[in-house]
């Protein structure tokens, strides 16, 4: 770990060597001087004598009414001459040994949007460049940029992977304010802005090297389940994304467990994102926007997990005119409407969607279950002027689970975001949030005591306020500093009706103070570094249901406080337009654990703990270093990760989730690590693109009482993953789009042995992780049509159409196995599958 950690720095300090080479060579001899109300004439004159430096310029550039007044004791000749400068507002060059100085020239800065030109939304994550300047800069979460630049003729080049590239002449000798860049949506044909566009300029300023964008309007076209569109299950087809089985929304993000992945809608955290257990996510396709993934070098504004951060955008509806859609797949239909509270300045979006329940039942028939979920968006946006907008969102979801008689399960989220961001001047925005974000389940047990009903309830109630400030300082130079408070109560377990095998509610609340800088060091290198500092405060446990706690209760019942510092930093080097170069590090810690054992990995129980004196937080130290190379080929992209965690939790075996006032007691605790490398190859015609991923990756953990302390591995340690997706269109407007992933299978504790119970099979465990699934494998095929030429009163309408067969060769792979109890049967477990092939259909009508 220690070398390798050396490796990173020596490799960092090596390319900022050489990202420097060539710079002006820094003087650090040390001179004492002292200005005694001193015109800038009589100063730099002055200067000159005693420092040695020959210092040429035009006297009537000098402004002589500015009067010096300081002394230096010990200063570097640098450090004085810096001082003299900035008091004269000139710039110097170096010729020889000679200084030159020259009036500054005057900057000036173009701030404004990036929006939409059809429905006037805000574009996130656009790239705006300065032709000419060598700046660049990208759209913040709502749409906002600002370049500053020396007065000059420019031209504005604006991308982003869903739309047109744009390019606007523009005169810089003034501030714009407000100022509106409008892009137009792009189709699959409709090739990215080309290679020497985006680049020739040099490296951009701002942005992650391991931020990605999904073009979700692309993605929509990709084969999935049923054919309803899915943001999870088109990221699990991305490199570094796994899925945690066969069918599942679950993501595995370069080594990380499903609980260490921080997925945000519109600020607010979804602590279960998956519907029916994973065949399909909670995130509505008519509703998305923008989806942004870091899986490495993660910005300093996010915290409280170690893997990634998946940031979702809602839609927000369009400025301009009304719009209706409405649409049916295998698994549910879909309606929705959108428009302008006041044209131009406010807009609305509302989306609901519903399961059709009989269609599910030949999907569940082999759990004996019957499944159905239904959710609902809304978001509201408006412009109380130039630098003020307002913004509302609301999502609610919930599911439902039964047995073949009577109602068994239930569960959902619902969140609630208000925002309201502000523009100071052009280079300082500012964004308030107050989020309400919960999460509960509801499983009924003992269903056949009509009398006394029991009821496990689980979740965890956020209640958080957080403001950002995002300063564009000068050209090649964004700061953002911020600060945010979650208060948090976790229902870890409780039951409705025998209190003494409840788990006590616990309040605790996470405190972060961040800030950050992206500096561009070089026409080639760019700088991003930030520190985090966070704070968890624990309180004492309570009964919501019972007012006092279990006298059996094993949860802590102490106060705790923990106060962790998380650096960032990442760097970027692109020696040329074709290559580039990045290594990061980071430290993640995260406050609260998910308390799930394996069997359960797919279901809607979760249990979430917060840290104690018992529980450490989790601790993660994160690097990782890439390489791409872009030719009319393709694109290559090399990168590898290593990951040291700290704290990890395993449950025991034998330990169970309900009714157990004692599950601390049942936790043991160690360290782990992660590591691999991905490759990716990109090909992109005007017709074609191809995806192809290749990703050799180990997960292994050491739990001190388990296999005598030596490393096992992780029940998501997948060494070898390939997966392969393309789109192409045959006509316009109609896509044909292919995936196919095979993976190695992953561990899981089967029994050694059994032994007789009252009748019942309990099975004997061993430490050791002997076992591994089988290798995984499947091919999926879609094709999509859309179709706008049809009107309906008076208006275009809009239609799609898809097709899609899941599982094309019927590959059947076990996601559950459970014991057989019937004793007189030969076999012992009772593999559970979902269907094979699966026929999926999707029609959507908008107008």
């Amino acid at each position: 770990m220690q070398s390798l950690f050396r490796v990173v720095v020596f490799l960092a300090f090596l390319v900022l060597q050489i990202s420097f080479l060539g710079a002006q060579e820094a003087n650090t001899r040390k001179i004492d001087i002292n200005f005694e109300n001193q015109s800038l004439y009589e100063a730099l004159t002055h200067f000159s004598t005693v420092s040695g430096l020959s210092i040429s310029y035009e006297p009537s550039q000098i402004d002589n009414t500015v009067r010096i007044s300081k002394k230096f004791v010990a200063t570097s000749i640098d450090v004085v001459f810096e001082y003299l400068l900035e008091k004269s507002s000139m710039q110097s060059q170096r010729l020889n040994s000679i200084y030159i100085l020259r009036p500054k020239p005057k900057i000036y800065t173009v701030s404004g949007r990036v929006i939409d030109r059809a429905s006037g939304e805000n574009i996130v994550g656009a790239t705006v460049t300065l032709k000419g300047s060598g700046f660049s800069v990208q759209s913040n979460g709502y749409g906002f940029f600002s370049l500053s630049a020396a007065a000059s003729h420019y031209e504005i080049i604006v991308s982003h992977v869903s739309y047109k590239p744009q390019k606007i002449a523009i005169r810089l000798d003034r501030d714009y304010e407000a100022y509106m860049l409008s892009l137009d949506i792009a189709e699959l044909s409709v090739p990215e802005i080309t290679l020497s566009e985006r680049t020739k300029s040099s490296v951009s300023d701002f942005g992650s090297a391991s931020s990605n964008s999904l073009n979700w309007e692309k993605a929509k076209s990709l084969p999935f389940y049923k054919a309803e569109a899915d943001v999870l299950k088109a990221l699990q087809m991305t490199a570094g994304v796994t899925e945690m089985y066969h069918g599942s929304d679950n993501l595995l993000i370069r080594g990380g467990g499903k609980d260490q992945n921080l997925i945000m809608m519109d600020d607010a955290v979804i602590y279960n994102s998956a519907h029916l257990f994973g065949i399909n996510s909670i995130f509505n396709p008519d509703a998305i926007k923008n989806i942004q993934v870091h899986k490495d070098a993660i910005p300093a504004s996010f915290g409280g997990r170690l893997s990634s951060v998946v940031d979702i955008r809602m839609a927000e509806g369009n400025k301009k005119e009304f719009h209706a859609w409405a649409g049916t797949s295998m698994l549910a239909s879909r309606f929705g409407i959108e428009g302008p509270i006041v044209k131009e300045k406010g807009s609305f979006i509302v989306t609901s969607r519903n399961t059709y329940f009989n269609l599910l039942k030949k999907d569940y028939k082999p759990f004996g279950l019957l499944g159905s979920y239904s959710d609902l968006n809304a978001k509201l946006n408006y412009s109380l002027s130039e630098k003020d907008e307002i913004y509302y969102s609301l999502y609610w979801g919930r599911d439902k689970v039964k047995t073949q008689t009577e109602f068994m399960n239930k569960w959902g989220n619902v969140t609630s975001t208000l925002r309201w961001n502000h523009i100071f001047n052009p280079k300082l925005f500012f964004n308030f949030s107050f989020v309400y974000s919960t999460y509960k389940n509801n499983l009924k047990l003992d269903i056949d005591d009509l009398l006394h009903e029991n009821v496990w309830i689980t979740g965890v109630k956020d209640k958080t306020v957080k403001g950002n400030f995002t300063y564009y300082r000068k050209p090649g130079q964004q700061i953002q500093f911020g600060a945010s408070a979650v208060f948090h109560e976790f229902i870890p377990g409780e039951s409705t009706s025998m209190r003494d095998h409840s788990i006590p509610r616990i309040l605790g609340n996470e405190y972060a103070v961040y800030g950050s800088e992206s500096r561009k060091l070089s026409e080639r290198t760019r700088l991003d570094y930030g520190a985090r500092l966070s704070a968890f405060q624990r309180f004492k446990g309570r009964s919501m249901l019972n007012k006092r706690l279990p006298e059996n209760s094993m949860i802590s019942d102490e106060e705790f406080v923990d106060i962790r510092f998380e650096p960032r930093l990442s760097f970027v080097f692109e020696p040329s337009s074709s290559h580039s170069f990045h290594l990061s590090y980071n430290r993640g810690i995260q406050y609260m654990q998910l308390i799930q054992n394996e069997e359960l990995s797919s279901s809607s129980l979760e249990s979430w703990i917060p840290a104690s004196h018992r529980i450490r937080p989790q601790e993660a130290n994160n690097f990782s270093a890439g390489y791409s190379f872009k030719s009319r080929w393709g694109t290559v992209v090399l990168g590898s990760y290593y990951k040291d965690l700290k704290n990890q939790v395993h449950l025991t075996n034998e330990a169970q989730l309900i009714l157990n006032p004692i599950i601390e007691s049942q936790l043991l605790f160690g360290k782990g690590r992660s590591y691999g490398t991905e490759l990716s190859y990109i090909f992109k015609r005007q017709k074609l693109e191809l995806d192809a991923v290749y990703v050799w990756a180990r997960t292994l953990k050491q739990i001190k009482d388990i296999n005598e302390g030596k490393a096992i591995r992780s029940s998501y340690d997948i060494p070898h993953t390939f997966k392969l997706k393309g789109i192409y269109e045959v006509v316009p407007n109609l896509f044909v789009s292919y995936y196919f992933t095979i993976t190695s299978g992953r561990p899981t504790y089967f029994p050694i042995g059994f032994y007789d119970y009252q009748g019942v099979r309990v099975p004997i465990f061993d430490d050791d992780d002997k076992f591994r699934l089988p290798t995984y494998h499947r091919a999926d095929l879609s094709v999509d049509w859309k179709v706008s030429s049809l009107k309906l009163f008076k208006r275009k309408l809009f239609q799609e159409l898809s097709v899609s067969l899941f599982n094309i060769y019927n590959r059947k792979y076990p996601i559950m196995v459970t014991i057989n109890q019937d004793q007189s049967l030969e076999d012992i477990y009772n593999i559970r599958t979902l269907d094979g092939t699966s026929f999926g259909l999707r029609y959507t009508v908008r107008f």
